[in-house]
């Protein structure tokens, strides 16, 4: 997994996108340094405004998925998914300011289009509570229009995060839920917005 996220990592170079500065393998393990994000993820982010109570303002969440999407236009015009996007894989330069904070990180899913046979996946993979409908029943994801797209799969985590950041809770998981009740719940999707939402 970490040969192919290097791989991957050598193929893309955006502000919005952790870098990879090396690569060192010996006989048992390989070694990667990487770009530093000293503040953590995004996921450490929203735990901490829960705590504290105060939630991720509009503008925040604004710079943040602007970011998030830049960094995947980036990626998916180099032909690559990233299968993985969730908020512990989103990487922050600042907890303060999120302008020019945020870098996709974690590759070890990704994958290049054109490895796959007419540019469709069906890898059942990535963190389940954000992975898009077809990608959970183990379809071919990615068919729009007659045309492949298997990128869409990351479009359907990024609006996840982003409902997560303007409501302060994932939009169908609730804690306790297990994986035969997220799966009910994705094939009937009911997003609830509350009364403050985007005030």
């Amino acid at each position: 997994m970490l040969l192919n996220e290097a791989r991957l990592l050598t193929m893309v170079n955006h502000p919005n996108v952790v870098k990879l500065i090396k690569v060192h393998e010996t006989v048992q393990h390989v070694f990667m340094l990487m770009e530093m994000a000293d503040a953590g993820s995004l996921k450490s982010l929203i735990r901490l405004r829960q705590i504290k109570r105060q939630p991720i303002t509009d503008a925040e969440s604004s710079a943040t998925i602007k970011q998030i999407l830049s960094g995947l236009l980036h990626i998916h015009k180099s032909h690559i998914i990233h299968r993985d996007i969730n908020p512990k894989n989103i990487l922050l330069n600042s907890f303060t300011k999120l302008e020019g904070a945020v870098l996709i990180a974690d590759f070890g899913l990704g994958a290049v289009v054109g490895e796959y046979s007419r540019g469709m996946a069906t890898e059942r993979c990535g963190t389940m509570i954000y992975m898009a409908p077809e990608q959970l029943r183990g379809e071919k994801y990615g068919a729009v229009r007659l045309v492949a797209r298997p990128q869409v799969v990351d479009i359907w985590a990024t609006g996840m995060i982003m409902y997560m950041l303007l409501e302060g809770r994932h939009p169908l998981y609730q804690p306790g839920d297990q994986a035969a009740d997220y799966l009910r719940k994705i094939e009937a999707p009911a997003f609830e917005f509350s009364d403050t939402f985007s005030e």
